[in-house]
């Protein structure tokens, strides 16, 4: 399931559970820090990380749910909605964006090779 589908789903698994409003915040990153030592390769690493972010408002008490890795739908909804209940009414603000928002990503990649030779 790519990001766009899990993010529709838990908005409409939101709605079918009584949510009036709701927002979902998604983000990924990787990052590859590699370690040297005396000018030689020590380690390379590999991290990869997806979060997931469930906002939303029902009988106008606001919830939220966060959850890294992958996501059952279902469980961060009712997560969100088990916290609501235990906060007061307010307001319901959402992001000024009713379309979904990618941005770009920060970097650039660079073979292992490059890395190895800038670092001798």
């Amino acid at each position: 399931m790519t990001n766009d589908q899990s993010a529709e789903q838990l908005l409409e698994l939101a709605a079918a559970s009584g949510a009036e409003a709701a927002e979902v915040f998604q983000s990924q990153s990787l990052s590859k820090p590699i370690f040297f030592e005396a000018n030689r390769l020590k380690q390379l690493e590999s991290s990869q990380s997806e979060g997931t972010t469930l906002r939303l408002w029902r009988d106008g008490r606001p919830g939220l749910a966060v959850a890294y890795g992958p996501v059952e739908p279902e469980k961060l909804v009712e997560r969100a909605i088990s916290l609501s209940t235990l906060n007061q009414p307010e307001t319901v603000e959402l992001t000024a964006s009713t379309t979904l928002s990618h941005y770009p990503d920060i970097g650039e990649s660079v073979p292992v090779e490059q890395l190895v030779s800038w670092g001798k």
